[in-house]
């Protein structure tokens, strides 16, 4: 049965077994947590599975975090970073039991993150990824708790002021590359990611064989999703013989726009480099 305790919490008090069998209650902040598990702890005892939650989960946030990265996290295209970030974050709450973390825990981390020169945009990141961890698991069944910070806002930011370049700014970087490397795919990337709107990482990651006359398609894009761009037939032909030459644009070229000495690009909003 479920009852309403008057601290308002709804408490769950069952004997999945029957009568004289074991006696499980268990306490929440709401009926709809309570329900569900009440159906869990039933179903798992149909089944004959081991309830090994029905004891006080004493696993630490840095082994649930692992629980997650394996069954989930390592799939996503950016697992390996995002997990890198949220063991970083475990750390930094001392890794305590995951059952007894509260949204405070998480505010007074985001209170340092900022007053360490953090920006919010970085902190709202680390939010969602703990908001996914928590919710995919209890979405498993793996734990049973409510996620603790899934009513905490992000901060709200002010949306960035876009940098565009104009036409003697544009003349300048490609002067600036002839003079000051001599990478023989630099001059082309940089073309190739102005013309067609480009990130640096996804133009510098164009393949032949997404190459098509006339129009390149990128699919190692920020969102995830494939994009087609057209291009002028001068343009196709040149990275075509590039490509078939040298096989790809080799190693990271953006760094290359980094140098403060490239004043067109240091002149241009913070975030805003690695796309003309």
């Amino acid at each position: 049965m479920i009852k309403k305790l008057p601290s308002g919490r709804w408490q769950v008090d069952i004997q999945p077994g029957g009568r004289g069998q074991k006696r499980v209650r268990k306490s929440f902040d709401s009926k709809a947590e309570a329900l569900r598990f009440e159906r869990w702890a039933m179903s798992q005892h149909d089944s004959g599975a081991n309830i090994p939650q029905l004891k006080s989960d004493r696993r630490k946030l840095l082994e649930i975090l692992e629980t997650w990265y394996l069954a989930h996290g390592k799939y996503l295209r950016d697992g390996e970073r995002r997990y890198r970030q949220l063991k970083r974050i475990a750390e930094s709450f001392r890794n305590p039991i995951a059952a007894k973390v509260t949204a405070n825990d998480y505010l007074v981390y985001r209170a340092v993150r900022i007053q360490d020169g953090i920006s919010p945009k970085t902190c709202n990141n680390d939010l969602g990824y703990l908001n996914a961890v928590f919710n995919e698991l209890h979405r498993t069944g793996e734990i049973i708790y409510s996620n603790p910070f899934g009513k905490i806002r992000p901060i709200k930011i002010q949306e960035r002021e876009m940098g565009y370049l104009d036409q003697e700014q544009i003349r300048a970087i490609f002067t600036e590359l002839r003079l000051r490397t001599t990478n023989p795919h630099a001059i082309l990337v940089a073309r190739l990611s102005l013309e067609t709107g480009a990130r640096w990482s996804e133009a510098e990651g164009l393949t032949i064989d997404r190459l098509k006359p006339y129009r390149v398609t990128y699919d190692q894009t920020k969102s995830g999703k494939k994009r087609s761009v057209p291009i002028s037939k001068e343009l196709y032909e040149t990275i075509k013989k590039h490509l078939e030459h040298y096989g790809s644009f080799g190693a990271p070229l953006y760094v290359l726009f980094g140098e403060p000495s490239i004043a067109p690009v240091s002149s241009c909003p913070r975030g805003s480099v690695r796309t003309f």
